[in-house]
């Protein structure tokens, strides 16, 4: 863990570094404060764009500004100063580049250095070259000679190399064929669940997709295990057609004619008035009808 984070790190404060190198004005602000950064002049405003984001400041608020050089002027100065054809000189500023954080130009200085001298130690040294068995080598050249094997980053004898890429294959082959038995069973569920759930149509479908399946992977059991499922769901319903019950109740309602009626006086002196008297005939059936059960079509 502690490695990773420091190889975290590293570039991280490699990256501040050469940032902050290449900022080129300090703001001093009236109130004692100052920001360092490459300023965008706006009239009133002055967006400074630093290491950490970018700031906005009144121009009121701002006592002076610093013009400071930035790292690619301050490199252009150290390469005008030394010899072209000094292998040594461009060592240095192979170094000087490195202390400033700029890591890639610095690479490319020692190279420079041996071009002009292909056995220059000091180049040969800050590239991280070591001298082996009368040559100047890179370490992967030094480990290939020894008889290791660079396998994912780490180096490893040859019997190693071939232990792990034996290792490297079978873990392939293993998680191919979990893979492989994961789409059988989600296959397999399909043909289940059409057979006990979908249509007829659905059910037969998915037989045949299995089917399919065996024949791409060589294995007849499977289309088996897919058609002795659907006989046995085929089978199961014909039984649940044969015995789904269904009770049913019905009442009837007529009404009597003619209708009885009822003449009478509601007082004395009163009109007589006549009134009907509606009687309903009410019938009840009670029965069990066998319903058909199974597959929608």
């Amino acid at each position: 863990m502690m490695t990773e984070l420091k190889c975290f790190i590293l570039p991280a404060l490699a990256l501040l570094v050469l940032s902050s190198s290449l900022l080129a004005d300090v703001i001093h602000l009236k109130n004692g404060g100052r920001v360092e950064g490459a300023i965008d002049d706006r009239g009133d405003t002055l967006v400074v764009t630093t290491r950490f984001g970018s700031v906005t400041l009144k121009r009121g608020d701002v006592a002076r500004i610093e013009k400071k050089e930035t790292l690619k002027e301050l490199y252009e100065q150290q390469r005008k100063s030394i010899d072209p054809k000094d292998p040594a000189q461009f060592v240095k500023l192979g170094e000087w580049c490195r202390e400033k954080g700029w890591a890639a130009q610095a690479k490319k200085e020692w190279q420079a250095a041996l071009k002009l001298d292909p056995e220059h130690q000091g180049a040969h040294t800050a590239l991280g070259h070591v001298f082996f068995e009368g040559a100047w080598r890179t370490e992967r050249e030094i480990m290939e000679l020894r008889g290791f094997v660079e396998v994912d980053g780490k180096w490893l004898t040859r019997r190693e190399a071939e232990e792990a890429l034996t290792k490297k294959q079978w873990e392939a082959a293993r998680k191919a064929e979990q893979k492989r038995q994961r789409a059988l069973q989600r296959r397999l569920n399909r043909v289940f669940k059409y057979d006990a759930q979908g249509t007829e149509k659905q059910a037969v479908k998915a037989v045949k997709d299995v089917e399919t399946l065996a024949e791409e992977i060589g294995d007849p059991n499977v289309a088996k295990i897919a058609r002795d499922a659907k006989a046995w769901y085929d089978q199961a319903w014909k039984q649940v057609r044969a015995q789904v019950i269904s009770e049913t109740r019905v009442t009837w309602s007529q009404l009597k004619r003619p209708i009885p009626t009822l003449t009478t006086s509601l007082g004395a002196g009163s009109t007589p008035v006549t009134l009907q008297l509606p009687e309903l005939q009410v019938a009840r059936v009670s029965t069990t009808v066998v319903i058909p059960a199974g597959r929608g079509e």
